[in-house]
């Protein structure tokens, strides 16, 4: 599964500002973890776009390491994060002004 890639595109509402990204593994004891996450946002001026829209992507890399990079309007959020196996879950939460 090495090397493969998932793209996501998002069209948020028009009262969304902010979208947040975290990730949760399954532990051993069959409970879920946060282990990490990101952010982006247009902010309260919208500037310079009025409606939050862009790409997350995931891509799997060796010893079970996934590159998470969020895109919207020329702005960027990059982070990697490292598993002991593929279980996990990710959950996007979009904020209003």
């Amino acid at each position: 599964m090495e090397d493969n890639s998932q793209i996501i595109s998002f069209h948020a509402p028009k009262e969304a500002i902010t979208l947040n990204i975290n990730i949760y593994k399954l532990e051993g004891d069959k409970n879920w973890s946060s282990i990490g996450g990101g952010a982006i946002s247009i902010g309260t001026d919208r500037k310079p776009v009025e409606q939050l829209t862009g790409t997350f992507t995931m891509q799997l890399k060796e010893n079970y390491a996934i590159d998470f990079n969020i895109n919207s309007s020329g702005r960027a959020q990059s982070f990697k994060l490292y598993f002991s196996t593929f279980h996990f879950i990710i959950y996007f939460t979009l904020l209003p002004l």
